[in-house]
């Protein structure tokens, strides 16, 4: 069965989609989808754009593993493998030209993948972007005593909140044990080439 959600009505659903057991959905700030509707499916979920383009997020069985699939509006597919799978929400720019969604591959594992769409219409993944990331966070300091700080953190685990223009507001968690997590927001641009830069 299938369940239609405005943008706006996304923030919730989304939230419960993506947390792990100790990431809980008021530990982060609202999520909102930049533009767009949502349909949700029993495998995925579907964003339609205003212009009828549409992106399929969803999780299948190969051979004898899971692969959380993204499937982009001129027919690319980008695929990952993950344990968990399912739910997860694809964030699109206004113009199309920035995708990005996180997957849940193990507990206390949330994976950034940002793809960014190059002059010939192709899309291209920015490669291990969880570890670009964790890098522009290395001069962030905080008083987290037995957890990971920001840039450890990110390694593993960066939420994704939102998107306005070209820049993303995500989230480093940071987990320690069976205690709430931490988290450290903060915001990054993808520029036209891919490459990634902290934004205020």
């Amino acid at each position: 069965m299938k369940h239609t959600h405005t943008t706006y009505g996304i923030a919730l659903s989304f939230m419960l989609l993506l947390a792990c057991p100790s990431l809980r959905a008021e530990d982060s700030a609202e999520s909102k989808l930049p533009s767009g509707k949502l349909v949700e499916t029993d495998d995925g979920a579907v964003l339609t754009l205003p212009s009828g383009e549409k992106f399929v997020s969803k999780t299948v069985r190969d051979t004898d593993n899971w692969e959380d699939v993204l499937i982009f509006p001129n027919g690319q597919k980008f695929a990952s493998e993950t344990a968990k799978g399912g739910g997860h929400v694809p964030f699109v720019s206004t113009d199309g030209a920035v995708v990005a969604i996180v997957r849940a591959p193990a507990t206390k594992t949330l994976e950034l993948h940002i793809y960014f769409r190059e002059a010939n219409g192709q899309f291209k993944e920015i490669q291990n972007a969880n570890e670009q990331v964790a890098k522009l966070l290395t001069e962030v300091k905080v008083n987290w005593p037995n957890y990971d700080p920001p840039s450890e953190a990110a390694k593993s685990a960066v939420a994704l909140q939102s998107m306005s223009g070209h820049t993303l507001s995500l989230e480093s968690v940071s987990y320690w044990g069976g205690h709430e997590s931490k988290i450290y927001p903060f915001k990054v641009t993808v520029a036209t080439d891919g490459s990634l830069s902290l934004a205020k």
